[in-house]
């Protein structure tokens, strides 16, 4: 691109590569954008870890960010925990529906009831059971 000034082709930067470099700014909107998804998608300790990490210093911040190669940084681990404590909390909640359930297992259907799930009773039809094929 030539300048209309000083008439010389003018570059956008001095350093052809420079686009591969990560600058300051550019990070730190990198980590805020990490941090918000964690607000926005997490559970308890990835919400918390995520509000407090987008309180502090940007250093501070992307020390809370940091993703290795692995992704096992503190934000992956609280959502790793979150995870174990939704597990947790289902098989809690399951195992309380099965108990209370489980007096129901001993009981035979009521005579003259719907006794199956498609509600028939064997070689019957729903509409002969309820009087309705008249």
């Amino acid at each position: 691109m030539i300048d209309r000034l000083t008439g010389a082709a003018s570059r956008a930067s001095d350093e052809p590569e420079d686009w591969k470099e990560t600058t300051a700014d550019e990070q730190l909107r990198f980590d805020q954008c990490l941090m918000s998804d964690g607000l926005r998608l997490g559970g308890l300790n990835a919400y918390g870890l995520a509000q407090d990490a987008l309180n502090q210093s940007p250093e501070k911040l992307h020390e809370l960010a940091e993703l290795d190669d692995t992704f096992s940084g503190p934000l992956s681990r609280a959502y790793d925990k979150d995870q174990e404590d939704w597990k947790n909390t289902w098989e809690r909640l399951r195992s309380q529906e099965t108990a209370w359930g489980a007096p129901l297992n001993d009981l035979n259907g009521v005579p003259g009831w719907f006794t199956r799930p498609d509600g028939t009773r064997e070689n019957d039809n729903f509409y002969a059971q309820t009087g309705l094929d008249k």
